[in-house]
């Protein structure tokens, strides 16, 4: 598929509500200063770093609010561990940090699919990107040099965020609401 095409394709799911995982402290802060030079040295954009754990959910503002809240009710706090980096040809998979795809994360993203009811079929593969765009391979294999292999990163996953993205440009996302994990074991 090509740019134009994808571009478009994208454009039609938005305005979209999407379920985020995110570091704090110390992590969020590492992260988010790798995205903001990544994103002033290539002009990418700047968002801030997360894992998409659903995307583009259905249903009305406040049907997602109710199964966000009867998620995090659902969930147990968990760990997170970055492992290596990667990237494909796709605008917002361009440059990323893969997740370790523990038992939580993947069971965090089936309970997520259940409770929405989602009916997007496509593979949850956990990761937090660190640049937006197109760039040629050679550009991607320089900054995975130069940014090295300490990003073998862990921290904890409290609570799951409700981002209201009105385009695809990440100038256009709020975060709505924050759901504490509370699930029991």
């Amino acid at each position: 598929m090509g740019q134009e095409t994808e571009k478009q394709k994208l454009s039609d799911l938005f305005p979209s509500h999407h379920l985020w995982l995110m570091p704090s402290g110390e992590i969020y802060d590492r992260l988010a200063n790798i995205i903001e030079d990544l994103s002033k040295k290539y002009g990418g954009p700047f968002f801030e770093p997360h894992v998409t754990l659903l995307g583009f959910l259905p249903g009305t503002k406040e049907e997602i609010m109710a199964h966000s809240l009867t998620l995090a009710q659902t969930l147990q706090p968990f760990h997170i561990r970055l492992t290596d980096l990667g990237y494909q040809d796709t605008y917002f998979q361009c440059l990323y940090l893969n997740v370790e795809d523990t038992a939580e994360i993947m069971e965090a993203n089936s309970q997520a699919r259940m409770v929405y009811q989602s009916s997007r079929s496509s593979e949850f593969t956990p990761h937090i990107s660190l640049l937006y765009g197109d760039y040629p391979r050679e550009i991607k294999d320089q900054i995975i040099s130069s940014l090295g292999k300490d990003l073998r990163l862990r921290f904890d996953i409290t609570d799951i965020h409700l981002i209201h993205a009105e385009s695809e440009d990440p100038r256009r996302w709020t975060k709505i609401e924050r759901f504490q994990l509370v699930g029991s074991s």
